[in-house]
């Protein structure tokens, strides 16, 4: 009887909401997830490194599938050192999403990451060594239009690697 009681219970994209961003926990480390619905961040976003729910310290360790999708009142994104991976779709619509920082720590770029996000103007790479990512992670109007700041040093590396 509980388990049919838990399976009818509506599913939650998330565990906990906390300074504006909903988080959703996998063992010791969090996700920055969506809330069930798009559309819910707006401004400019600094994900934490960390954070502490219910007496337990967090480390946010990726950016979850479709966790900012079409949040069209984004502007930017900043993520922190700790982040890992940035799951498929995850700021795509973002329509006036203008700047983004993507971490040295970020390993993996999925698909479709910034498709859709027409007003990208600023995107801030830290790695050293640049990572080959999916030429679809963003428009052409942003491969045209927008701002690659890398690391100092690092501008022939990146003009080597594709989609960069």
């Amino acid at each position: 009887m509980v388990a049919c009681l838990a399976l009818a219970l509506p599913a939650r994209a998330y565990d906990f909401y906390m300074n504006g961003i909903y988080y959703s926990i996998n063992g010791t480390n969090v996700t920055g997830q969506n809330n069930g619905s798009f559309n819910s961040y707006s401004g400019d976003i600094v994900v934490p490194a960390e954070v502490t729910y219910e007496g337990q310290t967090y480390t946010i360790t990726s950016i979850g599938y479709q966790s900012f999708k079409d949040c069209t009142n984004l502007t930017s994104i900043r993520l922190p050192e700790t982040v890992h991976y940035i799951m498929n779709e995850a700021f795509m619509g973002c329509a006036a999403l203008t700047s983004v920082s993507i971490p040295s720590s970020v390993a993996t770029m999925y698909q479709n990451i910034f498709k859709g996000c027409s007003a990208l103007t600023d995107i801030n790479c830290s790695w050293q060594t640049p990572r080959s990512t999916n030429a679809n992670n963003f428009d052409a109007d942003t491969y045209a239009n927008a701002t690659l700041h890398v690391p100092f040093g690092t501008k022939s590396s990146y003009q080597n690697t594709v989609p960069w």
